[in-house]
């Protein structure tokens, strides 16, 4: 068995991290075995809105900020955010780009990935996706990107 070291590191967007996180979802059972053995964090503003969606659920699974802060804190220990100035090219390379509505997201999730050089897991389809190149970002983003890493 790899050691913590040895393991794949995967950054989520939030409906990876959404079904892995609440057992009766109805993509759990694949999410939880697509990942099993890898360390995990969220991408960025996944963090916040993983954090929002599982604040919110209605009536009985709803759970205190608290105890949700605490569940990303202890299940996602990989989580890792962009920099404001590469938020900023990252904004900056999708202006007038080809991307709308959620993939913004998708290149939100990506860029932090590039940025960190691991793999990202993406639930679409219902399946998990493990993306080791990001194709969602436009060439904008890609080289706003490239020029925050020099």
């Amino acid at each position: 068995m790899p050691t913590s070291a040895e393991q794949q590191i995967v950054l989520l967007d939030t409906s990876a991290a959404v079904a892995l996180s609440l057992a009766d979802h109805e993509h759990h059972a694949v999410t939880t075995s697509s990942l099993r053995g890898m360390r995990l964090g969220l991408a960025g503003h996944a963090a916040f809105e993983t954090f929002s969606i599982l604040t919110r659920l209605p009536g009985p699974n709803r759970r205190p900020p608290a105890v949700i802060a605490n569940l990303l804190r202890n299940n996602f220990p990989e989580t890792t955010f962009l920099s404001t100035k590469t938020t900023q090219a990252v904004y900056s390379g999708l202006i007038g780009g080809e991307l709308s509505g959620g993939a913004i997201y998708d290149a939100l999730v990506g860029a932090v990935a590039v940025r960190v050089r691991v793999t990202v897991g993406l639930r679409r389809c219902r399946v998990l996706l493990l993306v080791l190149h990001v194709e969602s970002l436009t060439l904008p983003v890609r080289q706003a990107l490239e020029r925050q890493r020099e």
